[in-house]
C-alpha cells in the first residue's frame, strides 16, 4: 500500500488521476503481485458447449441489458 507520503506515490498514482477527476480523491495506491492467472469462463460454455458461442454471449448480454453496440 502507498500512500502520499511515500515516495514511490506519485509514480503509480499518476495514471489514475485523469480516470478519478477532481471530484474522488485518491487516498492510497494498492500494489499486487500476480502468482497465478485463470480465464474467467462463463457457465453456459461447459453447460452447452455445441451451442455456445462469444457472439452469442455477447448479443445476449446486450439484450439483458438493454445496449446497443456502438
Amino acid at each position: 500500500m502507498l500512500y502520499p507520503q511515500d515516495a514511490d506515490f506519485e509514480r503509480w498514482a499518476a495514471p489514475l488521476y485523469p480516470l478519478l477527476g477532481p471530484r474522488f480523491p485518491l487516498h492510497a495506491v494498492l500494489l499486487t503481485d500476480v502468482d497465478a492467472v485463470h480465464p474467467i469462463i462463463a457457465p453456459s460454455y461447459r453447460l452447452f458447449p455445441a451451442t455456445t458461442t462469444e457472439a452469442g454471449q455477447i448479443a445476449g448480454a446486450m439484450q439483458r441489458y438493454g445496449v446497443q453496440p456502438q
